[in-house]
């Protein structure tokens, strides 16, 4: 979802707090994150912003991915993802398979394209998810160009988390909301680099021409 591909949250609407508050003094809730179960078929997300930039000729805004088929037995999820390469840019559209698997904590996480996914390739895992929102790490992300270097740099998992670059995607129906324990999840979790990728006033047309 996600890549360049791949797969960012203004009005009160306040997180729901579950039993147990986080120990660090959060109002938010420590709960797993749970990827597979944030995607829905036939709904689009879009990403507000991330914590780097592509690199190159790569300038991906207005990122958002289509959920169109989700597969329970074999966990595969396939996408349409439409992005401008800069904002004056033309749209542009590929189709992408994402297999997810479990992690530590036995929810579907870790989301990887697959060989038969167009570039760029991608491996993902998600942090944070809400009702709306999730908060997803970029493990190793390629260029929209097959066979061009990976950006942002490969981390292994015993690096901090707040070393880890990110992106922060949002359903697209839910936009113009905003997500505080979403939001706190993306300024204490990740890099702190901000890079935004949807604008309201260039991104309004998905339509490819």
């Amino acid at each position: 979802m996600l890549s360049v591909g791949f797969l960012i949250f203004g009005a009160g609407v306040l997180c729901v707090i579950a039993e147990g508050a986080s120990s660090d003094g959060s109002s938010c809730p420590t709960k797993n994150p749970d990827g597979w179960n944030f995607l829905q078929p036939n709904t689009q997300y879009d990403m507000l912003k991330r914590t780097f930039k592509t690199g190159g000729s790569d300038d991906t805004k207005c990122l958002s991915s289509t959920i169109n088929q989700m597969d329970q037995t074999t966990r595969t999820v396939q996408a349409t993802i439409k992005y401008k390469n800069g904002y004056g840019g033309k749209w542009t559209t590929i189709e992408q398979v994402y297999k997810l698997s479990p992690d530590t904590t036995g929810n579907y996480n870790v989301m990887n394209t697959t060989d038969e996914s167009k570039p760029p390739k991608a491996s993902y895992h998600f942090g944070y998810t809400g009702g709306f929102c999730a908060v997803v790490y970029v493990n190793s992300i390629g260029s929209v160009a097959a066979n061009s270097e990976n950006v942002p740099e490969a981390r292994t998992a015993s690096q901090e988390s707040s070393q880890r670059d990110c992106v922060l995607w949002v359903k697209d129906a839910s936009k113009d909301q905003t997500d505080p324990c979403c939001e706190e999840f993306f300024d204490t979790q990740c890099k702190k680099d901000r890079y935004v990728i949807y604008d309201k006033d260039q991104c309004v047309d998905k339509a490819i021409p």
